[in-house]
């Protein structure tokens, strides 16, 4: 399955009414019926890799969909982050076969995006005492992302220690 590495810069910048999108070729909302399928043919998660930030990268993804990756084959993630210069800004990440946003020593910044529909963690942290600025999103529902030790009643997305999520679209504080 294929994926996109990043080792140097990365701008995917899109506007509110057309947005960049990295999906399945199956995916005929989002760019057509690339394959010419006549819609014969369906999207799921792990349908392709990921894109990756590696370490000493920088990115910035705004307006964009990113869904229906995290192939097992690569870590089952949408976008993985190895450095901390990587902006995610008005992003659906959706339909992972893993996480939406799997980050290793770094602390991107992930703001008024839709984390939904992911097989494991919204947002996954593997070093938490780094955190990762993920306030401003919605996660799927009113009550936030559940997080094991800090939101148990959330029934959105969940995301994992080392992530700062609150307060989120929708909190009805």
């Amino acid at each position: 399955r294929a994926s996109l590495i990043v080792q140097g810069t990365l701008n995917a910048v899109g506007q509110p009414t057309s947005i960049v999108a990295f999906t399945s070729i199956n995916d005929d909302q989002h760019g057509g019926d690339t394959n010419n399928d006549l819609a014969l043919t369906s999207p799921g998660p792990g349908y392709w890799g990921r894109i990756e930030f590696a370490a000493g990268s920088r990115g910035r993804i705004s307006y964009a969909f990113i869904g229906y990756g995290g192939s097992s084959w690569v870590g089952s993630v949408l976008v993985k982050t190895l450095s901390g210069d990587v902006v995610l800004d008005n992003v659906t990440l959706q339909q992972s076969g893993g996480s939406g946003l799997h980050v290793e020593n770094a602390s991107p910044v992930i703001k008024n995006s839709t984390v939904i529909s992911n097989s494991t963690l919204g947002v996954r942290n593997t070093t938490p005492a780094t955190l990762v600025d993920a306030r401003f999103n919605w996660w799927g529902d009113a009550t936030g992302p559940y997080q094991a030790s800090s939101n148990t009643g959330g029934k959105g997305n969940a995301v994992s220690d080392g992530v700062i999520y609150f307060p989120w679209i929708g909190d009805p504080s």
